[in-house]
């Protein structure tokens, strides 16, 4: 029985991490230099083979590296929200559901969202790609990614990335993945027939 536990575990733990999982970086590498003031472009090339981006402007400066940052395109083929976010945050449904994203290609604004920026700012986006067409909300085939940048005062750097495709999202920061529902839904499942399975073996014994 102890056996039969630990076979099952073992396997949970390989589906819910890798099944219908896919991880990948952007099309740039880290430490790669984007663009300086007044145009950058952040592209993510998806394992279908499509790539997203999101264009960042630094304008407005008012001294040596401070100005304004703002995101006012993005690409078109498919609908994508990017969100501000702080390392460790959650990035999946709930976000894309109730968060306050920068920029959402579904929605179009004549005044972009703004922040200020300076010299040596770091920040955090996590962002949405909804890989199913005409499909609204997230769903666990979508994409959830975050990229960390850094204006140096003349460039905008990437630090880092990552994203996952076919899970309910991942933190950002790391690679730390959400298992998808249907996951948890098997796990709970298996432990059902685990603990049928104890029950049935003692009855047996005890006749």
């Amino acid at each position: 029985m102890k056996q039969f536990v630990l076979i099952f575990l073992v396997c949970f733990f390989n589906v819910s991490l890798f099944s219908n999982t896919l991880h990948w970086s952007t099309t740039v590498a880290p430490g790669t230099v984007l663009g300086g003031a007044g145009g950058s472009w952040f592209g993510t090339r998806l394992y279908s083979g499509d790539a997203v981006g999101l264009g960042m402007e630094i304008s407005g400066l008012v001294g040596p590296g401070v100005g304004m940052l703002s995101f006012p395109e993005g690409t078109i083929s498919w609908h994508q929200r990017y969100y501000l976010v702080d390392d460790g945050d959650l990035i999946g449904a709930d976000l894309v559901n109730s968060g306050s994203p920068v920029y959402d290609n579904d929605f179009w604004s004549p005044t972009p969202y703004e922040m200020q920026i300076f010299p040596n700012k770091t920040f955090m986006l996590g962002y949405w790609v909804n890989q199913d067409v005409g499909t609204p909300g997230p769903t666990v085939d979508d994409y959830y990614c975050w990229a960390e940048l850094q204006w140096t005062g003349s460039e905008l750097v990437l630090l880092n990335s990552a994203g996952v495709s076919g899970a309910g999202g991942l933190y950002a920061g790391t690679w730390d993945v959400i298992p998808e529902p249907t996951t948890m839904v098997l796990f709970l499942l298996g432990g059902f027939c685990v603990l049928i399975k104890k029950k049935f073996s003692k009855y047996s014994q005890d006749r």
